[in-house]
């Protein structure tokens, strides 16, 4: 069966008013539904949203990670023909920030973040860079979300890209999870901000699509600003976890999801049987 995670980069910090909307309104949107969802929390955002934010990670519908200020790593976006760069952060900057959001959520939370989101996302995830992964996996990072863009870090992501484990890069316990096809923020702002019913008929294509491929994980990528453009009411998720629901898509958070890929990866690389066991334990 395929799997759904709605994940939210919670990073709003120019007013407090659109932050504590957002905060009310995916709290009534997925008990509602009764789906689960992850909220990749800007350490700026815990500070000024504790007690919301205390309230949300007591509920067991709601998966609370983190993201970061900067892009972990430099973006290079090419669409029409122009070129546009983000400056990555420095190693120096991303052991900061994520110590400071770890102590933040062992304070607030009760336990350490496993999931890191990094903003923007770009080609191939940290494929090209363990040496970020070391600093990520010294403060217990476990799963990202960082590959949300084509060659040109532009989008969509194929489908085609599903999660996969960093082990070539010597951190196999670290599992990534791609953000296939549009960023909600980007094809909603082509589409129009008010036009939820062209966009909620798109994202159900992308739902059949899944529903097609078993055991695939979509990881779908919205931010707290943008899934109240336009739907102060964010009636387009509504309608998607609806959807999913209707033909068969699980619905998880993103640490439910690592744990389900976990324990594939495992069952695939225990023996299944005696020979087994004897043939890899030969030289």
């Amino acid at each position: 069966m395929a799997i759904l995670v709605v994940g939210y980069s919670v990073e709003w910090t120019k007013d407090r008013t659109l932050a504590s909307q957002f905060l009310a309104q995916v709290r009534e949107v997925h008990e509602e539904a009764n789906a689960p969802c992850t909220l990749y929390l800007l350490g700026e955002v815990i500070l000024a949203h504790r007690k919301a934010l205390e309230s949300l990670a007591e509920n067991p519908l709601f998966d609370l990670q983190i993201t970061v200020s900067k892009p972990l790593k430099s973006v290079c976006q090419v669409v029409q023909g122009q070129t546009t760069v983000w400056r990555g952060a420095t190693l120096e900057q991303i052991d900061e920030e994520v110590s400071r959001c770890r102590s933040l959520f062992n304070e607030h939370f009760g336990r350490p973040p496993q999931g890191i989101s990094s903003p923007l996302g770009f080609y191939r995830g940290l494929q090209d860079r363990p040496d970020i992964l070391e600093v990520l996996d010294r403060h217990g990072i476990r799963f990202c979300r960082t590959y949300a863009r084509n060659e040109q870090d532009w989008q969509p992501v194929e489908f085609s890209v599903e999660p996969f484990w960093y082990t070539s890069q010597g951190f196999s316990h670290i599992l990534e999870f791609p953000g296939q096809g549009w960023q909600e923020a980007i094809i909603r702002r082509i589409y129009g901000w008010d036009d939820t019913d062209g966009y909620l008929e798109y994202v159900k294509a992308d739902a059949n699509d899944v529903a097609r491929r078993e055991e695939l994980v979509w990881s779908y990528w919205a931010h707290d600003w943008s899934v109240l453009q336009g739907t102060p009411d964010m009636s387009h998720i509504s309608g998607l976890l609806r959807y999913a629901g209707e033909i068969g898509i699980e619905i998880m958070t993103q640490e439910q999801a690592y744990r389900v890929l976990l324990e594939r990866e495992r069952s695939s690389r225990a023996p299944k049987t005696r020979a087994d066991a004897d043939e890899r334990g030969s030289p």
